[in-house]
């Protein structure tokens, strides 16, 4: 085939294309479908031959010896488990193996268990007094019993503040109850700030005229 027919072929091949969109369109889609259903399928065949020889892999089969077996029985009954050919692998663990191993794993989980029980810690109920168990992983530490928080929570109510209008909560048992909300507060607390510091620079700004005047006057005594 000459270069010039392979070209033909091509631009042939995107005229029309272009030219019959709707088809176009349909077409890729299509094979796209196609291909996507495939990838789709083989994957979960590819999964499923995978479970099954990991499942048909990780079978294990444990044999206790009677105690006081002696070792060429053993090696017998090794050999024999072994020439089966479903078996791929054998493992011998004597008892003095498996006792080292049952220790090691029994500290592990001491271990663990004091580490666990470390971040457990009782502080007192700020109402009665009764010791409250917390874990110091916790975001947030009560600060108060089972029974004296709930019983605390009937004494929260909402007020609506006397300044913005908006809703916040207060506790019927405080010595003082607030009439404004805490961003009221913030703001009154920021206005009394710059008030009094305006009042301090209008003091300082008083004083530094007396001064000067005291000072001028005293140069008007002198030059007499």
């Amino acid at each position: 085939m000459r270069i010039s027919t392979l070209w033909y072929t091509f631009r042939q091949g995107f005229k029309n294309i272009f030219r019959n969109k709707v088809f176009s369109l349909a077409t890729t889609a299509t094979i796209a479908s196609c291909i996507f259903l495939f990838g789709l399928f083989y994957c979960l065949v590819i999964n499923v031959q995978y479970s099954v020889k990991a499942a048909q892999s990780g079978v294990a089969v444990t044999v206790f010896f009677d105690e006081g077996l002696e070792d060429d029985k053993i090696q017998q009954i090794g050999a024999q488990i072994q020439s089966r050919e479903e078996v791929s692998e054998i493992k011998f663990v004597s008892s003095e193996e498996a006792w080292d191993s049952f220790n090691a794993r029994l500290e592990f989980l001491k271990s663990e268990n004091a580490k666990e029980q470390a971040k457990w810690k009782e502080k007192p109920c700020r109402i009665c007094g009764v010791p409250i168990r917390y874990n110091v992983e916790w975001k947030h530490i009560p600060n108060l019993c089972k029974e004296c928080f709930d019983k605390d929570k009937l004494n929260w109510e909402d007020r609506t503040c006397a300044k913005c209008g908006k809703t916040f909560r207060i506790n019927k048992s405080w010595d003082h109850i607030p009439s404004i909300c805490g961003d009221c507060r913030k703001a009154v607390k920021a206005e009394k700030a710059a008030k009094m510091q305006a009042e301090k620079a209008a003091q300082e700004e008083s004083a530094r005229q007396a001064e000067e005047e005291r000072q001028a006057a005293a140069s008007a005594l002198v030059d007499v």
